[in-house]
C-alpha cells in the first residue's frame, strides 16, 4: 500500500496535523527583476513567526544529478543566499520524482504539477 506524505505525517502527528515549518514558492528575482528565485519562508509559523527575515531568497550554486535516478529523480542542488537572513545556503538532496514530463509546450500543454520527495537542509555560517 503507497501513502501520500501527507497521510504519513498524519499518522505520526499525535494530537493533531503536523506544524508547517514553512512555506516553499517562487518571487521575482530580487537582483534583477527577471525570471524566478526560489524562497523558503518561516515568518508565518512555528518559532520564527512575525521575523520579517526570516526567509531566504536563494541562486543556485551548483547541481548533481540524482545519484539514484536521474530520469525520475530531480537532481541535488546547492543554491545560496541573496535577501532574508534564516540560512546562508540551502541543500536538496536524496530526492525521489520531480522530473517533469519528456513532453511539454508552454501555452499549449495543460498546467502541470511533479511531486518529489526530498531533504532540506540549511548551512547558517556565524
Amino acid at each position: 500500500m503507497l501513502l501520500a506524505a501527507q497521510d504519513i505525517f498524519s499518522f505520526m502527528s499525535i494530537g493533531g496535523q503536523p506544524q508547517v515549518l514553512a512555506q516553499h514558492y517562487f518571487v521575482s528575482n530580487p537582483i534583477t527583476g527577471q525570471g524566478i528565485s526560489p524562497k523558503w519562508d518561516f515568518t508565518s509559523s512555528g518559532k520564527f513567526r512575525g521575523n520579517e527575515n526570516a526567509f531566504i531568497i536563494a541562486k543556485g550554486l551548483g547541481s548533481l544529478p540524482a545519484p539514484t535516478n536521474a530520469t525520475t529523480d530531480v537532481a541535488w542542488l546547492q543554491v545560496a543566499n541573496v535577501a532574508g537572513s534564516i540560512a546562508d545556503q540551502v541543500f536538496r538532496i536524496d530526492t525521489k520524482g520531480g522530473q517533469p514530463p519528456a513532453q511539454c509546450t508552454f501555452g499549449t500543454s495543460p498546467n502541470i504539477s511533479v511531486k518529489y520527495t526530498s531533504k532540506y537542509g540549511e548551512l547558517i555560517t556565524c
